[in-house]
């Protein structure tokens, strides 16, 4: 059985801005979160709003 985790527990890397406006299983989406998080923090994004757009910000 998994572990219940509270959103105390998250790193503050790990959550996106919300409202999100990718669906739930977007490839796009994905791919863009994932990336940025292995290229690390010191990149800077730009682009044309988008709905994975909201997976490649963190939170203020």
């Amino acid at each position: 059985m998994s572990e219940r985790i509270n959103r105390a527990q998250i790193p503050m890397s790990e959550m996106t801005i919300t409202p999100g406006s990718a669906c739930q299983g977007c490839g796009a989406a994905l791919a863009a979160r994932l990336a940025f998080k292995a290229l690390g923090p010191n990149v800077i994004r730009h682009g044309i709003p988008c709905c994975p757009d909201s997976v490649t910000k963190t939170p203020r």
